[in-house]
């Protein structure tokens, strides 16, 4: 072995955060300078492997090297680096509490006891009232149902407005729809608080999915063991 042994070498490359690509395409090493991981390919593996075991046993081992070295987990760190992404962007919590505090409790003041059963003769001002008691909002378009329980908006529609405010008669729930958009500018204009809701909910449910393998490379980054630093610009 030329005075060195392999293994040896393999235990402390993997110790410093050395891996192999899948099908040993590439090396891929931990940069502590960078915080980040580094692909090298054959012939930067032989430079690095150069300045730590000579020239001469690079060339000579640098294959029994890499395809012993432990294979990077690409998918995970992928998850991980799109989990850093994501935690840069709006939080659903945030999102939900500016909402809150402030259109929801705009809405809440404006609200009135609906005496009377609404028919399809109601006065529009009376619905209108009921839409407000009912929680449905307009970003000046459309009509949004807020449900306080879950903190979600759904778009109200002719065809789900009987779902929103639980109401089974079709030719009632039709005027009260029409009420609805027709007279939209008095009810509270959430804006654009449906889109955002939306967006950071999305945001949310994708950390959650990407939170496993973040936390995963992490510890492995942790546990990494940053040696040969001397090597991290040789990648020509």
């Amino acid at each position: 072995m030329a005075g060195i042994n392999v293994n040896a070498i393999v235990d402390e490359l993997k110790d410093a955060g050395y891996f192999r690509t899948d099908r040993n395409r590439k090396v891929i090493r931990y940069n502590a300078l960078y915080d980040s991981f580094q692909e090298l390919n054959d012939a930067q593996f032989v430079n690095v492997l150069s300045y730590i075991i000579g020239v001469e046993n690079a060339h000579n081992y640098s294959y029994s090297i890499k395809i012993n070295l432990d294979e990077f987990p690409a998918k995970a760190y992928e998850r991980y680096l799109k989990f850093q992404e994501l935690s840069m962007q709006p939080k659903f919590e945030p999102v939900a509490d500016e909402f809150m505090n402030t259109y929801y409790k705009r809405n809440v003041a404006i609200k009135k006891p609906v005496t009377e059963t609404l028919t399809v003769n109601t006065d529009y001002s009376v619905i209108v009232q009921f839409l407000i008691n009912s929680d449905i909002f307009t970003d000046g378009n459309a009509l949004y149902k807020f449900d306080i329980d879950s903190r979600t908006f759904n778009t109200v529609t002719a065809d789900n407005i009987g779902s929103c405010i639980d109401c089974q008669d079709v030719e009632l729930c039709n005027r009260i729809y029409d009420v609805g958009m027709h007279y939209r500018n008095m009810l509270v204009n959430a804006y654009n608080y449906p889109v955002k809701f939306q967006e950071a909910e999305h945001i949310h449910n994708q950390i959650e999915s990407c939170k496993d393998d973040a936390s995963f490379i992490a510890g492995l980054i942790e546990n990494i063991n940053p040696k040969f630093e001397n090597t991290y610009s040789l990648i020509m």
